[in-house]
């Protein structure tokens, strides 16, 4: 049986939490690692865990995704970061598109683990889907 996935869900919404979380435990490529609810929490669930991917959302407490995104790419360790979030498109940053390895709307919550999946898979060599 091939390893799973491991993944940190930040989001500081429970309820969406808990919906992200559910959607890839279901899915069976993931393991749900942690789930972090501001930005500061987030950096150093990520320095400790080391997921292969971190779904993140734009909008947290104490430090926002935007924030939360530099410095997860500073560190040593990579890994796939998946933005979610609720506002248009047009209105994410653009530097956000350059930082994430994908972003998505809370809308096309559906497609999560297969992107998740896959960009773990070309990125890292990660388990297939």
């Amino acid at each position: 049986m091939d390893a799973k996935l491991r993944v940190l869900v930040a989001e500081d919404e429970p309820d969406v939490a808990f919906l992200v979380a559910s959607l890839l435990d279901q899915d069976g490529r993931f393991d749900v690692v942690g789930e972090a609810g501001d930005g500061v929490e987030t950096v150093r669930m990520a320095e400790t865990l080391h997921p292969d991917a971190i779904v993140l959302d734009l909008f947290m407490p104490k430090m926002d995704g935007m924030c939360a995104l530099r410095e997860i790419r500073d560190a040593p360790r990579p890994c796939v970061v998946v933005v979610l979030t609720a506002i248009p498109m047009s209105h994410v940053e653009s530097n956000t598109w350059l930082s994430a390895d994908a972003c998505l709307r809370k809308t096309e919550l559906q497609s999560l683990p297969t992107v998740v999946a896959s960009l773990c898979r070309e990125t890292s060599g990660g388990p297939p889907s």
